[in-house]
């Protein structure tokens, strides 16, 4: 495993599916803003329908991580 390295992925559609499921009751507009976030992030080293799963988390904790 020399060299490899793990990099975990998320189907776009599965996070965007997150999004609501997590933010639809928590924000005023239901996490709109954090939909056009995952739908406008760069695609994973595996395809279009791909997105890297340590830039999705990162864009979970945004709302917390501004209210502290």
């Amino acid at each position: 495993m020399s060299g490899d390295t793990l990099r975990p992925d998320i189907t776009r559609a599965g996070a965007l599916s997150a999004v609501h499921s997590i933010f639809e009751r928590w924000l005023p507009d239901g996490g709109e803003d954090y939909v056009i976030k995952v739908r406008s992030m760069p695609h994973s080293d595996k395809g279009q329908r791909f997105v890297d799963l340590d830039e999705f988390i990162e864009i979970l904790i945004e709302p917390w991580t501004a209210v502290r």
